[in-house]
């Protein structure tokens, strides 16, 4: 089970992974399936229209080729327990 937490770093770990990929934010938004202003939002660290649930954020650490741990972890969510 996982409790959210303040997201400080979400907006980092996107745009360093975009980068690490060579992929850009319409090419994430397209393989999640979302709003490329949402992509956009997160990488501008403003509080984007749609939310980054756990399920959106393991979906773009797959997408991305990263930990879906590290992910989370970068979102803010936590393991409760």
């Amino acid at each position: 089970m996982l409790a959210a937490m303040p997201r400080q770093n979400w907006g980092q770990f996107v745009r360093e992974n975009l980068q690490a990929n060579d992929m850009t934010h319409i090419q994430l938004a397209s393989a999640l399936g979302i709003s490329p202003s949402c992509v956009q939002a997160w990488c501008s660290d403003r509080r984007p229209s749609c939310s980054e649930p756990a399920l959106l954020v393991q979906a773009t650490a797959r997408a991305l080729g990263v930990s879906p741990f590290t992910a989370l972890s970068a979102a803010g969510y936590r393991s409760a327990g």
